[in-house]
């Protein structure tokens, strides 16, 4: 980065660079397995044409929508460890809200620490859907797109070129592209003062990155599979990321609290662009739907919390009497760019360091995954058919994926709601819930040593074989396995 370019960004930057304290995370997402299992089976056998690790049937043929991803996932983890792998992909989300940030065009740009700080609340907002997941790629391509839309609206035709390669790249990762067709098109709406021959590139650019999201082993059927995904009322009987957010969370509050200072500052700057009104509206309507949309209102807020946040400052400050006033904004020496980032860098270094470790991402792996169950499993069951709840599907299918012995996981478009309500039906002790347990030919469990199915199974003369005490699991079995015991204070540890 030329010098010039870092003293003038030196505090968004510094920023970005502290916000991978936030970003950078171990494996926190259980899906993070059967991707990585996924890419695995994709490097050795190419794309599957069905589901290939559960033995439940499932209802629609396997859509490599991720396939790109999961193979770099797979790459990056051989390369060096989970740790490479979480901090790339910190790296990626620190980086979204660093190119959001700066789609501020300079001559709009509010002081360095304004727009520091609209980083680094967004960061926070977006820190419990980030980790080492595909929606960081989403959250980098809407970034991205962003940016070219501002730099298309003060004049520059040429960007449009880059629109339709990051759709052809960004569609065979994940789904989530279908949010940077819509800001796009909001931007092609809203956004006035474009003269026609700009305005009809515009459009071109859109219709040319639509057709590259046809660019991808399953052509058009793509399409079909997000909407698929994002209708299926099933979904939201599965996975709480795609429920609608719970206020009396602590995280969640955070959001809410952005989003009312983002909309008193609307109310209190003295311009406002209907582009920007109608995405955040759009992004905020989107997570109110699914908690999982948060990270985009963080994302689109960055750039608007800087600009209108200090409008309103600037027009209402003198109103505010009672209050000392800021001094006035003085550009800082020299030095002080890599001074800043210097210290910023050392500073974050050896906060995320430590734990990027292989020993860290081992103690995290059995502290939150049924690890010493799932080496009990392997050891003693293997090849038996393993019922567990839906939260550590994913993990299983990492642990187990040949042989088809899990059950269901994540990729709810593709197993469809017959193979969802079975899980259900078991999971929340349905009339039929023995049935559907024998019909599957289901004998063993890795369950949560406090969920209501070990109670349940227990009635039914499943034993319980083991107790993983650091992760908070049991294996039950039918058949009564040598040391198994009827309950789970009583139980041998796993380890």
């Amino acid at each position: 980065m030329r010098a010039p370019v870092l003293k003038r960004n030196a505090w968004v930057i510094g920023a970005a660079v502290l916000s991978l304290v936030l970003t950078v995370q171990p494996f926190r997402d259980s899906d993070v397995w059967w991707h990585l299992a996924i890419g695995h089976y994709i490097l050795a056998h190419g794309i599957p044409s069905v589901e290939p690790f559960s033995f439940m049937h499932a209802a629609n043929p396997w859509v490599g929508q991720q396939w790109l991803y999961e193979v770099g996932l797979a790459r990056v983890v051989d390369l060096g460890g989970p740790g490479l792998a979480s901090l790339l992909m910190g790296v990626l989300a620190s980086g979204a809200l660093l190119i959001a940030a700066l789609s501020i065009p300079p001559e709009r740009r509010p002081p360095g620490p304004v727009m520091a700080v609209a980083l680094l609340i967004s960061a926070l907002v977006a820190a419990q859907l980030l980790g080492v997941r595909g929606q960081v790629i989403s959250l980098l391509g809407a970034a991205l797109v962003l940016n070219l839309v501002m730099r298309w609206r003060r004049g520059s035709n040429g960007v449009l070129f880059a629109l339709p390669v990051i759709f052809a790249v960004w569609a065979n990762m994940h789904a989530g592209f279908v949010i940077g067709l819509g800001i796009a098109v909001v931007a092609l709406v809203t956004i006035g003062g474009i003269d026609r021959r700009s305005r009809l590139m515009f459009g071109g650019a859109i219709v040319a990155s639509i057709l590259a999201t046809l660019v991808n082993p399953a052509g058009p059927g793509l399409w079909s599979y997000v909407g698929a995904t994002f209708t299926d009322p099933t979904i939201t009987g599965v996975v709480t990321e795609w429920q609608s957010p719970d206020f009396h969370d602590v995280w969640l509050r955070l959001f809410e609290a952005e989003a009312i200072l983002l909309v008193v500052a609307w109310v209190l700057a003295p311009r406002r662009s209907l582009f920007d009104l109608v995405l955040a509206g759009g992004a905020f309507a989107a997570s109110l739907q699914a908690q999982r949309n948060v990270s985009l209102f963080a994302l689109i807020a960055v750039p608007q919390l800087a600009v209108y946040g200090e409008r309103a400052w600037t027009a209402h400050r003198s109103r505010l009497q009672g209050l000392p006033r800021l001094a006035r904004w003085r550009r800082p020496p020299s030095w002080f760019a890599g001074a800043l980032i210097a210290v910023v860098v050392v500073g974050t270094a050896l906060a995320i360091v430590p734990q990027l470790s292989a020993d860290s991402a081992a103690r995290y792996e059995a502290i939150h995954e049924p690890k010493a169950a799932a080496d009990y499993a392997a050891t003693h069951l293997a090849g038996h058919r393993l019922y567990s709840i839906d939260t550590w599907g994913g993990y299983l299918a990492g642990r187990f994926p040949v042989g088809r012995v899990v059950f269901v996981y994540d990729e709810t478009a593709v197993f469809g709601t017959g193979a969802l309500q079975q899980y259900l039906d078991i999971h929340d002790l349905a009339p039929d819930w023995s049935t559907v347990i024998a019909d599957n030919g289901i004998a063993d469990a890795i369950v949560p040593a406090g969920a209501q199915e070990v109670s349940a199974l227990q009635a039914l003369g499943w034993s319980v074989d083991c107790r993983d005490s650091t992760s908070g699991s049991v294996v039950m079995s039918l058949a009564v396995n040598s040391g198994a015991t009827s309950g789970v204070a009583s139980a041998p540890s796993c380890a």
